[in-house]
């Protein structure tokens, strides 16, 4: 149920495999941007805090005794755009080592010669995770150029972006002493039946985009006994009253809930789920049981 903005600034980038150093303007030099483009395409889970990475090559052909360096400009900075603020990111080598993009200081990368005499150098886009966006496309154009001593030898465009993808998070919580457990999954215990008795969870909602909540009841609204059908006299099943905060739920069927849409940063919202015991007198002795299952569909 499960988008988001990316730049960069101007940066200097000087190559290691350049000809060993000499004069600025001596020597021959003729170089090229062969290819400038991600590797592959990722998406960008919202609510994950492992770090999502965006694989760049560049590949270039040189001639002749080069120092070569790169600028990066976009007019996004460091963020890629879309909805909101976007989502930050960092420009770095294949260690880890990030590059500083104001434009000035000069950075080396490594990079592999081909067996086709050209070079390639690999760079990464690193958006940390635990940034909540709304799902879509994220992107920026960047200019990258490829300069050898004061003359831009070749410029290429780079598009670079990435997918917000919808996600959401559910969570259940509630007391102990009122009969809550999370073994075997959420568990609400009512202990010795009485008509009226009351329980209630609460159910933590968190979303990048609008959602739909589905509950359902697996006896339609009831509480069953369990290895009923023995006989007895009595009824083998118990009704119940659920409320989802102020709503009334009718079980008997699947019941859908559209909340409205929270402005802001996509915080938890909780839901108080409430059942009351309906009339416990005429049921057979023994033990009562129902399934609630929640369901939450992002909707964009």
């Amino acid at each position: 149920m499960s988008l988001r903005t990316l730049r960069l600034l101007a940066m200097l980038c000087l190559l290691p495999f350049a000809a060993a150093a000499q004069d600025e303007g001596t020597g021959d030099c003729t170089a090229s941007l062969e290819r400038v483009a991600l590797r592959g395409s990722e998406n960008y889970e919202p609510f994950s805090r492992r770090d999502t990475v965006v694989p760049i090559e560049i590949v270039l052909a040189q001639e002749g005794d080069c120092q070569l360096a790169f600028t990066f400009r976009s007019d996004q900075g460091e963020r890629l755009g879309g909805l909101g603020d976007g989502l930050v990111f960092r420009l770095q080598d294949g260690g880890g080592r990030a590059f500083v993009l104001d434009g000035v200081r000069l950075q080396r990368v490594e990079g592999q010669g081909r067996s086709d005499g050209q070079t390639r150098l690999d760079l990464y886009a690193l958006i940390p995770g635990g940034q909540v966006a709304r799902p879509g496309y994220y992107d920026t154009s960047t200019v990258v150029q490829l300069v050898g001593g004061e003359q831009v030898l070749d410029e290429q465009v780079l598009q670079l972006g990435i997918h917000v993808l919808p996600q959401v998070n559910i969570g259940v919580a509630g007391s102990a002493g009122a009969g809550f457990s999370n073994a075997g999954g959420a568990t609400l215990d009512f202990g010795s039946l009485e008509t009226g008795l009351e329980r209630s969870v609460y159910l933590f909602v968190q979303s990048n985009g609008a959602y739909l909540m589905n509950l359902s009841s697996q006896n339609g609204g009831r509480m069953m006994r369990v290895g009923g059908g023995s006989g007895g006299g009595g009824r083998d099943w118990i009704d119940y009253l659920a409320w989802l905060d102020s709503r009334r739920l009718d079980l008997r069927t699947p019941y859908s809930f559209q909340p409205p849409l929270q402005r802001g940063r996509f915080e938890q919202r909780p839901f108080e789920l409430r059942v009351r015991i309906g009339e416990v007198a005429g049921a057979t002795a023994g033990e009562y049981r129902d399934v609630i299952t929640v369901e939450v569909l992002v909707l964009e």
